[in-house]
């Protein structure tokens, strides 16, 4: 949601509100996802596309000078341990948004998970423009039966019987047919599933803590270079 002008322009209008709800017709579940933004940085009321001049690109920049610059990594502060079999225990997905280069570039994520004893697992993956994916496909090292028999845990930390813990995700590389853009920036939030798949279960969604800054954050450019 980007506030516009008269002239259909972006503006900086810093007043809007509103969040996402999920409804599932199959299962009657629903989460919901407050918004996560980015505030605008010129003068009430006044143009924010301010690339070639003040004539503009028709993309929205988190660069700090357009709108706010975008987070440099996302730090999600719990996670269940991943059941890879139906039954009780935890199935929950990661969204992933890529804010660098657009749909033309291939993003290269790392990834750091620490157990419930601070224990760290590393990885990487590959995604394009955004992507839904369950936490095992992550990494298998969210699985419940790897983090209790697999890791130097802490056996008095658990929730719900299940093992638990935390990660960062930071973007390494992102790539298009001729341009490389590097520490792209992301987002990424995560929906959390616990219980029976054939039994009652909950269902939640929150945003995750941001660290830092950077600026080479775009909405949502459409070319092999980045740009318009």
């Amino acid at each position: 949601m980007t506030a516009v002008g008269v002239n259909g322009k972006a503006v900086s209008y810093n007043y809007l509100a509103g969040d996402v709800v999920q409804l599932g017709g199959d299962r009657a579940f629903d989460y919901a996802i407050n918004p996560l933004p980015f505030r605008a940085v010129p003068f009430l009321d006044s143009l924010t596309d301010l690339e070639n001049g003040g004539l503009g690109d028709g993309i929205r920049d988190l660069d700090g000078l357009e709108y706010e610059a975008a987070p440099d990594r996302i730090l999600v502060p719990r996670f269940l341990g991943q059941s890879s079999q139906q039954g009780p225990g935890a199935t929950s997905d990661v969204v992933l948004v890529a804010l660098s280069g657009g749909k033309q570039f291939e993003t290269i994520i790392s990834l750091l998970l620490y157990n419930d004893n601070e224990e760290i697992f590393s990885g990487e993956h590959s995604f394009r423009c955004w992507e839904k994916i369950p936490l095992l496909q992550l990494s298998a090292a969210f699985g419940n039966e790897f983090l209790k028999t697999g890791t130097n845990q802490n056996p008095a930390e658990s929730v719900l019987g299940l093992e638990s813990g935390w990660f960062q995700l930071d973007g390494l590389v992102a790539n298009s047919l001729n341009t490389t853009i590097i520490d792209p920036a992301i987002l990424a939030v995560l929906v959390e599933r616990n219980g029976s798949i054939e039994g009652p279960y909950s269902r939640s969604s929150e945003l995750p803590f941001l660290n830092g800054k950077q600026t080479n954050g775009d909405l949502l450019p459409q070319t092999n270079n980045g740009e318009q």
